[in-house]
């Protein structure tokens, strides 16, 4: 759900506080991104307590997710280089998830 990143930069044009030409992390702990929850969600299984407890810890970095991905994104940032979503494959161990990148 990108509606809250979309909302926060649309709204900070308009009150004078967006600040163009720099890359922001929109995540969890800032609101910036959530899941569709209700009859329109596609995670029929998944209630919505489910969520809210699952999207809590995240946000509260309760895993240290965020923490990791974080210290990763300045690491790439120090060395000068441009963060892109595949970086994050060199420094995670997973099995058994398949990630896919659409092009919008």
């Amino acid at each position: 759900m990108l509606s809250n990143a979309v909302y926060a930069a649309v709204k900070g044009y308009y009150d004078g506080s967006f600040q163009g030409g720099r890359s922001v992390m929109m995540d969890a702990s800032n609101d910036g991104v959530g899941l569709t929850v209700g009859t329109t969600a596609k995670l029929r299984t998944f209630s919505e307590a489910d969520y809210t407890a699952l999207f809590n810890k995240v946000k509260n970095d309760t895993d240290g997710i965020t923490t990791e991905l974080t210290a990763i994104r300045n690491r790439i940032a120090d060395e000068g280089d441009e963060f892109k979503p595949t970086d994050l494959a060199a420094d995670f161990s997973v099995s058994n998830v398949k990630v896919t990148f659409e092009k919008l």
